[in-house]
This record gives C-alpha cells, structure tokens and sequence, in this order.
C-alpha cells in the first residue's frame, strides 16, 4: 500500500487544510483547533526531507502513516487468529488491504491532513492492548501509557479510542488483582501509569509555548489554561456547528449517511464481518466487546457530534478499522476450515481471493478521485490571485482553499509580502488581526483596527475597506452576510472581484483561461478536484448575480437586474458543465446527468432557474421549473438530514402548480421533522398558507400568515400583506353574505 500511496500521491498543495497545516508544520506554529501539536512535530521533522516542495514532504507524513497502519491491522488481525498458517496470512492481508485501499484512508494518505497519522496511532494503540490481553505482560501497560499520552497531540478521536480501550484495560487490571496474578499493588501500577501518559503529553505544551512566540501560522492566542483548554476541545468548532452537532432529530438520516460510508468502504464485507464478531465472541470475548464498543462509538462521534464531517470524509475510520478486523477474523475461521479440504497455501489463496473479490466494488470505487499525481491547482490558485494583485494590496479571502492556499504561498515561499491578505469571517477577532498586522506589511490595519471594539462584522470590513481607500482591494465572494452590503461595489472577477469599482462585465474568458492553464499543470485532464472547484467559482458568482439581480430590481433598475439574472443562469449552467465528465449533459435535463454533483452548485442552478423562469414568464417557463423541481430532488436526496434542503424542495413543486401541492406539502413534512429554524419555519408557513387558501382553507391561512409576516422581509412580506387583505375581503364578503 505504501507504494501505491507514493505513486499517486498529491506532488504539492492540496485543498482545504492542507496549506494551513503545511504552512503551521513549517513554522512550527499552531494550526486550527484541536492544535495536532504532535502531527506538526512529526510533519516539521519531514519538512527536512531533500525531496519535492515542503507542501510534498508534509504528504508524505500521511503516506508513510497510512502505510504502517495498515501494517498494524495485519498484525492484529493475524494476532487475534488461532494460529499463523497461511490461511491466517492471507485473510489479514485482505483485511488490511480493504482498509487501506477504501477511499477515505486513501484521501487522507496522498494529502496533508491529521486522519492518517491519527490512525496509525489508534491502530498501535489497539495492537499493544490486544497483545496485554493474550499475554498479560505488564510492561505493555507502560507503552501504552506512552501512546496514549502522545496520541492527546492529536485528533479527538483518539481521546474517544483512548478512553473505550484504557476502560477495558482498567477491568482487567481489577480482574487480575483479585486473581492475584499482578505481582505487585494496583497503586503503584497506576502511579507509573499516570505519570508515563502526563509526561508524554507534555506534548501538548507545544502549543502555548508557541503560541507565545507568534509564528507564522498562530491560531487561537493561547495564552493561558483557559484558551488552551477551548483550543484542545474545539471551542471555536462547537460554535460554528452547534447546530449541527448533537442534533436528535436527524439522528436517523445522519445514522443513514454513516452506514453508506462504511458500505463505500467495506462493501459486502460488512456482512461477513458480523460473522467475525460472532468467532471472537467465542474465543477472546474482551477483545470482541473493546472492538464493539469502538465500532459503536465511532458512529455515535459520525452521526451525532460531527455530522458535517461525513461530507468531507473526516469521519468513519475508526469504524472502518473495526469492520475490515472482525472481517479478517471471520476469513481467518474460514480459512481454518479449508485447510481440511485443501493444502495451506491453496485455503490462503482461496481466502484471499474471495474476500478482496467480496469487497472489490468498495476497493475500486472512485478511482478518478485517488490519482492526485498531477494535481498542481490547489498551490497554482494562489499564484492567479497574487499575478492580479498590485503592489501594496489588500486581500479579504472567504473559502478555505484560499485563505490556506496563499497562508502557504507568503509563508513557505515567501511570495508577495507587500500584500496583507485578511480571512473575513476573522474580522472581529482582534488578536487576529494584530497577528496579520505584525507578519503583514504593516500599512493596513490602523490602530483603531486593533484596539476598538467591534461587533458587527459588516461594520468592520467598512471601517477596513475605507482606512485603505486608496490602495487597491480584493474580495473573494463566498459568504452572502458579508457579501451582501457590497456586491453593487464590485467589479466581478475570477478568482477574486476588485473593490470599488463596480461595473458588470464577462468574465467567462477568465474561467477559460483557468481552465487551460490547469490542463497544462496536469498534462490534459483536469483533475476532479480542481473541476469541483471550478464549479464552486462559478456557483459561488450565480450567487452573486442573483442578489445584485434583487438588489438592482428593488431599486427599480430593471434592466440591469435582468442582465444580472441572466448571467446568473449563464454562470450556473457553466458550473454544472465543468462538472460535467464526459459532456452528457443536454439541454434542461443538467441536473440528472452529472457523475459526481455538488449540493451548493445544484441548489444555486435550481435558484437561477427559478429566477430565469421569473424573468421571461413565458413557454419556457414550466420546464426550467421542473428543472428546478428535479435538482432540488436530488439535493433532498444527496442531504436528507439538511432542512433547507427540504425547504428548497417544496418551493419548487409550490411553483410547479396546485396540481403538484401534495408533494410540496409532503416536502414540508419531511422539513418540519427535523430541526427547523425561523427563516425556514417562515418559509413553511407562507408557502403553507397561499396553499391552504387555494384549497378555500382561509381561517387556517390567515392564521399562518398572521404568525410569519413579522419574520418575513422584502419583496415576500408585502406579497403576504396583499395576500392576508385578500383573505381578509373574502372572509368579509362570506360573512356578509351569509348574514
């Protein structure tokens, strides 16, 4: 496997994280929460590595990590056999094989990310648990006291592995002191224990040591026990996602999207790894029950405390591990049977065969996502943004691969210095800001910046855009709170718009170009992700000319609004077709023939199709709502525990027609069962209450009204107005009339 992982492994930058963490691992500083102050320990060491970019040496952590776990899943596989024939070689090398060539381990072993590493260390930690429960060596307590002190320098799901296993540990202890087979007092034991695992997680004082010495990439400000303590447990992440973190009432759609992961992964292979926990139960029951418990809790962590993770496959190794050993269990008892039939090297083949066939579909799915040999965008991203910036710039970034992308390109390769890039969703955060001003230019962020108090994050990028007037700005569009206030100040652009200077013009030739100069960088094809990022540009600009669209037509300028409106359209028809593969797609029916779609690019096209159907009223109409009915459809499929996307779905079947209020209302349903908020509540009620009235419901419907009016705002709350005066002269002239 590790062969395979160098072969494809990403030649520089990857996306998302991969440039905050190469650039933190560089200048020894401390990466976003939870801090990984081991992984930026071991990725520092690699970064002296005489081989390709520091963003490639830092790849290679997760090459090499990948590699030895599953080295340790054979092991353990192999140790929790009977015997070591070769029957039982050949079902723990499938085992380890499924695990992996599944392609969330394969992801994270060809990019920079803590996954793999942080599985490496699970696996080592299950390895010398297994051995102390087979052979009850007690210094085996004392590695793994060292493990686990080590493994805090990590993921939080290690804490989750580390906690379930010394649990298990703990009752064996008790079991042998009351066998007296200890040799020596429970106390003492426990004394070296803690103090081995509070001296290898001195690794974590990393992070406030650094922090104190300002580096390069400095996350959280950690300057006491408190921030330390918000910063190992994710403070600033709980926040962020409260909503989705913990939420009982998508339990069952995010449990759903768990198991799918794990069937993508293990394929049918998870059924016959049922029959492995069954053989363990029988022969080493702890082990089983430990491995049990993992499995159980892992999809606990998966669906109920970090849902959102699912999508970006963060989630579900653990899992993984678990199911691909109880399957090389189940193979290993197999393959015990066979022996009888056949000699040993033919039952290993056999085994081998049959499971790796079993689960092939699993270990070969995708496989236009694990080449990454050629991806060179990601870094080349930051290299368009900094080709169009002038001397003395200002950059306000929004997304992820752009604010890690050019933390990279200023801090590892020392490019454009001149230019001071702030991440806008930072922008009251004044610890931050300082931070940006003492590695920036120094031009800026004015001292009022720095010192005054602010609240309204609008506000504060006002208060920034106007201190630097004068000098030219540059911002990346992806956040409609922010956003919103100025998009009739931009001059549109890829990858980011110039500020002040707002004219509507195409920028289509832009994309073009993008596109060519990346099909170079990766000799012809244009890799998945980069086609997926390119979509996400293009949606993310539909966005925009949608409400500049609004904005223009409530001010009455209805004529630029509808040319905003169309390159609206435009613009998301052309993310649709840059992801689209082969070029299936004709006509209206996009939405049904992208291989891999994006949720956000399909509900902006939706959008703009509702939008475009608005504008022309005309025999296109119905069909570009359809159109849109179909993309909602499928995004309520893709994301079944999401309510907007609910919400969006009856929207669309609402504008269908009455003939199609049944499933509008069934989409509501399916909304109102999950956690709904205000504006989507709102939502519900007025579409739910111009229904009722059509159905001659009109006490129920001014009732609805009379309830969300006050939520409502624009153009839909005079429409409810009008609406509830009309109820209201009906009911008046009913009463009349029956008087």
């Amino acid at each position: 496997m590790g062969v395979s992982y160098l072969t494809y492994l990403c030649p520089g930058l990857h996306w998302r994280d991969a440039g905050e963490l190469s650039a933190a691992a560089y200048s020894l500083g401390v990466a976003h929460p939870t801090g990984f102050p081991l992984y930026l320990l071991v990725a520092k060491l690699f970064s002296f590595v005489p081989l390709g970019s520091v963003a490639f040496r830092v790849n290679l952590v997760s090459a090499v990590s990948a590699a030895i776990a599953v080295g340790f899943c054979y092991r353990i596989v192999l140790r929790l056999s009977v015997r070591s024939g070769w029957a039982e070689h050949g079902a723990a090398a499938a085992a380890a094989l499924l695990l992996g060539s599944g392609t969330t381990l394969w992801l994270h072993a060809t990019t920079a990310e803590i996954y793999a590493l942080n599985l490496m260390v699970v696996t080592w930690l299950l390895w010398w648990v297994i051995q102390w429960t087979v052979d009850g060596v007690q210094r085996r307590l004392f590695g793994l006291a060292i493990i686990t002190g080590l493994g805090l320098g990590l993921h939080i799901t290690f804490v989750m592995v580390a906690g379930v296993c010394w649990l298990f540990v703990l009752i064996g202890l008790r079991d042998k002191n009351r066998a007296g087979a200890l040799g020596r007092s429970v106390g003492s034991i426990a004394f070296w224990l803690t103090m081995l695992a509070v001296l290898a997680a001195a690794v974590v004082l990393y992070l406030p040591i650094r922090a104190g010495q300002d580096p390069w990439v400095n996350w959280g400000n950690i300057t006491s026990l408190n921030s330390l303590w918000e910063h190992l447990s994710g403070g600033r992440i709980r926040q962020a996602y409260s909503a989705d973190m913990g939420a009982f009432s998508r339990w069952d759609s995010n449990l759903t999207m768990a198991m799918q992961q794990l069937f993508s992964q293990c394929g049918w292979g998870v059924l016959l790894s049922l029959f492995g926990v069954v053989v363990l139960l029988r022969r080493l029951r702890s082990i089983a029950a430990l491995l049990v418990v993992l499995w159980v809790s892992d999809v606990l962590f998966s669906s109920w405390i970090n849902p959102m993770g699912m999508e970006d496959r963060q989630t579900g190794l653990i899992t993984t591990l678990c199911t691909v050993i109880f399957l090389g269990v189940a193979g290993a008892s197999v393959g015990r049977w066979m022996v009888r039939e056949m000699r040993e090297w033919g039952a290993a083949a056999a085994i081998f065969v049959a499971v790796v066939g079993l689960c092939s579909p699993a270990m070969l799915a995708e496989p236009h996502r694990r080449n990454l040999r050629d991806l060179y965008q990601a870094a080349d991203m930051a290299d368009i943004v900094f080709e169009q910036l002038p001397a003395d710039a200002l950059l306000l970034v929004t997304s992820d691969d752009l604010a890690g992308a050019s933390l990279y390109a200023q801090g590892v390769e020392g490019q454009r210095p001149d230019v001071t890039t702030v991440v806008k969703q930072h922008i009251l955060d004044r610890a931050y800001l300082a931070h940006v001003d003492r590695w920036g230019s120094g031009v800026h962020l004015k001292d009022d910046m720095l010192v005054g108090e602010m609240t309204d994050p609008n506000a504060a990028l006002k208060r920034l855009t106007d201190d630097n007037s004068e000098r030219a700005i540059f911002w990346e569009l992806g956040d409609p709170v922010l956003d919103n206030p100025v998009r009739l100040r931009l001059r549109v652009d890829l990858p980011v718009a110039r500020f002040g200077t707002y004219k509507f013009v195409g920028y289509q030739h832009v994309c073009i170009d993008i596109r060519r100069r990346w099909r170079r960088l990766s000799y012809g094809m244009l890799p998945e992700s980069a086609r997926h990022l390119l979509a996400r540009l293009y949606s993310v600009m539909t966005v925009h000319g949608i409400e500049a669209g609004r904005t223009l037509a409530s001010q009455g300028k209805k004529k630029q609004a509808r040319d905003w409106i169309l390159f609206a359209a435009n613009t998301s028809s052309s993310a649709l077709q840059t992801l689209d593969v082969d070029g299936s797609i004709v006509g209206k029916t996009a939405c049904d023939r992208i291989e891999s779609p994006a949720p956000n690019v399909l509900t902006n096209y939706a959008v703009a199709m509702h939008h475009l159907a608005d504008l022309f009223q005309g025999e296109d109409a119905p069909q570009l709502n359809l159109e849109a009915e179909r993309c909602f459809r499928r995004v309520a499929a893709l994301h079944p525990g999401d309510v907007g996307s609910w919400v969006n779905l009856g929207k669309a079947r609402f504008r269908l027609g009455p003939e199609h209020y049944s499933t509008a209302r069934a989409a509501f349903t399916e909304a109102a069962l999950l956690e709904v908020g205000p504006k989507d509540q709102a939502q519900i009620d007025y579409f739910g209450a111009i229904m009722d009235a059509n159905d001659g419901h009109l006490r129920v419907a001014l009732d609805r009204l009379e309830s969300v009016i006050p939520v409502l705002i624009g153009s839909q709350r005079r429409e409810a107005l009008s609406i509830r005066a009309e109820i209201n002269r009906l009911l008046t002239s009913r009463s009349a009339a029956s008087e």
